[in-house]
């Protein structure tokens, strides 16, 4: 079963929820933030380690744009673990999952701290959820 790491500041935005829903439903073991492995909330030492080790093993990790996706301290910090573990190999694939098509260049939080997210998000998943399972699955085969 291939483990998928969701990033999303809010996991109840209707799109992260159905990705999350469906995703389990094809047996994908899914974690996100803000949960480690056993389910328990990382409290308020968020990214001492929790993060690292919830990506410890995982094959894809996903980053879900919702609103104020790029507003959020948390948010960045988990794209640039996610990216260290995709340039060390830990982390077989990172995507962006961005269904309500927002303009990740306008996001200011990020170039302020000289990120650019549009080097960092280079392969986005389809919109529709059973394009995106099908591309996972073909990926991971």
């Amino acid at each position: 079963m291939a483990k998928v790491f969701i990033s999303s500041c809010d996991l109840q935005a209707p799109h992260a929820a159905a990705l999350i829903r469906r995703l389990e439903e094809e047996d994908f073991k899914v974690i996100h933030s803000p949960l480690d492995l056993d389910g328990k909330l990382w409290g308020d030492v968020r990214y001492g380690g929790s993060c690292v080790k919830s990506l410890e093993g995982t094959d894809i990790f996903i980053v879900v744009i919702t609103e104020s996706w790029e507003n959020s301290t948390s948010m960045k910090q988990e794209l640039m673990e996610g990216v260290n573990c995709l340039n060390t190999g830990e982390v077989q694939r990172l995507y962006f999952y961005n269904p309500e098509n927002r303009d990740i260049e306008r996001f200011r939080h990020f170039h302020t701290i000289g990120m650019e997210p549009r080097l960092m998000l280079k392969e986005r998943l389809p919109d529709k959820l059973d394009e995106l399972v099908g591309v996972l699955k073909k990926r991971l085969a």
